[in-house]
C-alpha cells in the first residue's frame, strides 16, 4: 500500500472575470495485487460489512471493493470459506 499525492486541475473566475487554473492537491491510496489480495481474504473471512473495510483500508468505493473480489476469486486465487459449520441443519439427512 502506498500514499500518492496527486493533482486535480478547476478553474474558477479570477478577479478580472477571466477562468483562472487552480491545482488541488489530493493524496491517493495504491494497492499492489498482495495488498489487494490479503484485503480480499480479509473481507471474505470476516463477513464484516463492505463499508468498514473500505473505510479501515481508504479504498475508494465499494465497487473497487467488489471487483477485487470477483477477479480473485473468479482466477482461483482465493476461494470462499467453507460453510460447513454455519448451518447445523445442513448436515442432517
Amino acid at each position: 500500500m502506498q500514499i500518492v499525492v496527486k493533482t486535480k486541475v478547476k478553474f474558477r473566475c479570477g478577479k478580472d472575470g477571466r477562468p483562472e487554473r487552480v491545482e488541488i492537491p489530493y493524496e491517493k491510496t495504491v494497492f499492489d495485487d498482495e495488498d489487494r489480495m490479503k484485503i480480499v481474504s480479509e473481507y471474505v473471512q470476516s463477513r464484516e460489512p463492505a463499508q468498514r473495510v473500505i473505510e479501515r483500508y481508504q479504498i475508494s468505493s465499494k465497487r473497487v471493493l467488489f471487483s477485487w473480489v470477483d477477479k480473485y476469486l473468479h482466477e482461483g486465487s482465493l476461494s470462499l470459506p467453507s460453510e460447513q459449520n454455519t448451518n447445523p441443519m445442513a448436515n442432517k439427512p
